[in-house]
C-alpha cells in the first residue's frame, strides 16, 4: 500500500499569517488558550482555596491557599506584559495552565481528604463533588500536564527530547 501526501488549498483570503506558517500561527492561538485556561483556573483555585481556608482553617489549607495566590500574582503579571505590548506567547503560557490545573485538583483532593467522604453527596458541601470530578479533567485541556512539562523543558530549559 502507497501513501501520498494530500495538498489542501485555501483561498488567499482565509490564509492568516503567512503561507507555509500554519504550525505558528496554531501554536501562537494554543498558546494564547493555554494562557486564558491558566488565568481561568488559577483565580478559580484562589476561590476555591478560600472557600476551604474558611471550613478548614489549617496549615495544610493556607499553604494551598498561598499557592495559589502565587499562581494567580503571576498570571496577572504575564497578563499586565502582554497588556503592555510584551511577548508572552511563547511555551512559558503552558507553565501558567500547569501550574493553575494542577493546583486546583490538588485543592479538590485536599478538601474531600479533609472534609470526609461525606462531601462529595450532601449538605451544603454538595459543591465539593463537582469541582472535584471536574479538577481531573483540568490537567487535560490545552495539553496534558505531561505534554506542557515536556514542552517547557524543551523550549525553555532547552532539554533535549524525550528527558
Amino acid at each position: 500500500m502507497r501513501f501520498s501526501w494530500i495538498t489542501l488549498r485555501s483561498p488567499r483570503e482565509n490564509v492568516v499569517g503567512k503561507v507555509g506558517e500554519g504550525w505558528r500561527v496554531a501554536m501562537t492561538t494554543l498558546n494564547f488558550e493555554r494562557l486564558n485556561i491558566g488565568g481561568a483556573f488559577a483565580y478559580a483555585a484562589v476561590s476555591v482555596a478560600k472557600h476551604l481556608a474558611e471550613i478548614k482553617r489549617d496549615a495544610d489549607t493556607l499553604a494551598l491557599l498561598e499557592e495559589a495566590l502565587a499562581i494567580k500574582e503571576l498570571y496577572d503579571r504575564m497578563l499586565m506584559l502582554a497588556l503592555r505590548g510584551g511577548e508572552i506567547v511563547g511555551p512559558e503560557t503552558a507553565s501558567i495552565k500547569l501550574l493553575a490545573s494542577e493546583a486546583l485538583e490538588k485543592i479538590y483532593i485536599t478538601a474531600i481528604s479533609k472534609l470526609g467522604p461525606e462531601a462529595l453527596v450532601e449538605g451544603d458541601l454538595f459543591e465539593w463533588s463537582f469541582g472535584y470530578i471536574d479538577s481531573k479533567g483540568y490537567t487535560l485541556l490545552s495539553g496534558t500536564s505531561e505534554i506542557l512539562r515536556n514542552l517547557l523543558g524543551e523550549l525553555v530549559l532547552g532539554l533535549p527530547k524525550g528527558v
